[in-house]
């Protein structure tokens, strides 16, 4: 004898809530000007653009506000625009200090946040059970035959 069949596929999932919730982000990103960059030396402009670009995303809103959390990220991105042959040791701990700051997909599921959109989403249309349809098939049905 072979054994019970499987279960349906969605019998096996499981249904058990995450520890910890999914904080939702709005689509529009933070607004207003990013905090000053620490006045520790002249910035590369790619460095000063990308500091701009990433203080506009919807995960900024969850950053220290005033910056210093990411002046350890403009510090270890200027060394990485501005010398080409930068050590390993750099890209490690840049990719650090992303992961801890979700600027990335990857870490943006760690730290489980989501980016939603802003306008509703569209109600979902409930399908009618069958005792209805029965219902609206056998009153066709009577009012054909009248």
């Amino acid at each position: 004898m072979p054994g019970p069949l499987p279960k349906p596929a969605h019998a096996r999932v499981r249904n058990v809530p995450p520890a910890i919730a999914e904080t939702a982000l709005p689509a529009e990103g933070r607004q207003g000007p990013p905090p000053p960059l620490p006045p520790l030396k002249d910035w590369h402009p790619r460095t000063v653009e990308a500091w701009a670009a990433w203080w506009a995303t919807p995960q900024a809103l969850l950053w220290d506000q005033d910056g210093k959390t990411m002046h350890r990220w403009a510090l270890l991105y200027d060394v990485l625009v501005t010398d080409p042959v930068a050590p390993p040791s750099v890209h490690a701990q840049l990719l650090q200090v992303e992961d801890r700051h979700g600027m990335s997909p990857q870490a943006m599921a760690k730290l489980r946040w989501a980016v939603r959109a802003s306008e509703p989403e569209p109600p979902v249309e409930v399908p009618k059970a069958k005792t209805d349809r029965r219902k609206r098939v056998l009153e066709a049905v009577s009012d054909a035959s009248a």
